[in-house]
């Protein structure tokens, strides 16, 4: 390990570490060792830090890819505290880097100080104004860094500063955003589609027919913007009617946002393969598990 450590820092001064195919000889298990221990040089620490932004750059892909997702839960707390302090993540907004490093605590037992180290990193000042308000307090890691969740979020949301509150806060509070930009195919990924079978429908006629009362489907859940999603299709009964809802999910230990401003827009397909967009850029409030839609 130290002779594999030895070699890449060599490297690195001739500025060589900056090859992808270089750094794919890295593991995670590499960088455990070299950040856990207090031996990590400036330029060692440099090498971890392309390698964590080749692998990690692109957050929303490691948030909804598996394989990325559990590649990056392996990481041990010093390498997440590197990576979370880069500047060159592709973000949508603050709100992923906020989901992936819950993600990432899952599970884990983090002690106080820690909790406090991984929420300095933290960009509270790009957080949506629904994240900060709703989600961010229900967040076990970052729970402990401040208490006055109510005064932290107005103060963001009114001036973007927090030197008025009093006290010691960290610098990335009021950071930038992220520079990472946005990846090529950022829009495809506000797009949520699902394909609702005939036997779902067939069973879902049956079921409100039955109950005499609204009964729904659900399609699988789908992530954007550092909120959980799922499409769903009722059945009203008696009046019959067929409404279609965009809603709110919980998922894993991030929960149902008691409330989240959304700006969305529907359309379906038709059997001859023409779309119908029902309402453009219809701007809501999300409460909890209410949704919004059309019937």
């Amino acid at each position: 390990m130290q002779l594999l450590a030895s070699w890449f820092v060599a490297d690195g001064k001739k500025g060589g570490a900056d090859d992808p195919e270089l750094l794919c000889h890295l593991l995670v298990s590499d960088l455990n060792c070299w950040l856990s221990a207090n031996t990590c040089d400036e330029v060692l620490l440099g090498i971890c830090s392309k390698w964590l932004l080749h692998q990690y750059h692109d957050v929303h892909k490691v948030i909804v890819v598996n394989v990325c997702l559990q590649s990056f839960k392996g990481l041990e707390l010093p390498a997440v505290k590197v990576w979370a302090g880069l500047d060159d993540l592709a973000v949508y907004n603050e709100n992923d880097v906020a989901v992936l490093v819950t993600l990432w605590c899952d599970g884990k037992t983090l002690a106080e100080v820690e909790k406090r180290e991984l929420s300095s990193l933290l960009r509270l000042k790009q957080l949506s104004c629904s994240f900060l308000t709703f989600q961010l307090p229900k967040l076990g890691w970052f729970a402990a860094a401040y208490s006055n969740f109510s005064l932290l979020s107005l103060a963001l949301m009114v001036d973007g500063g927090v030197k008025n509150l009093g006290g010691d806060f960290p610098a990335a509070w009021v950071a930038p955003a992220r520079r990472g930009g946005l990846i090529d195919d950022a829009n495809e990924r506000c797009m949520i589609t699902h394909g609702f079978l005939k036997s779902e429908v067939v069973g879902l006629v049956e079921k409100a027919t039955q109950s005499g009362n609204v009964s729904g489907i659900y399609s699988p859940i789908s992530y954007h913007g550092g909120f959980y999603w799922k499409l769903s299709l009722q059945l009203f009964m008696p009046s019959k009617m067929l409404g279609a809802f965009l809603i709110p999910a919980s998922h894993g230990p991030l929960p149902v946002p008691q409330g989240v401003k959304a700006t969305f827009l529907f359309s379906y397909q038709q059997e001859d393969g023409s779309c119908i967009i029902r309402g453009t850029g219809w701007r809501h409030w999300f409460k909890n598990k209410n949704g919004w839609g059309f019937r």
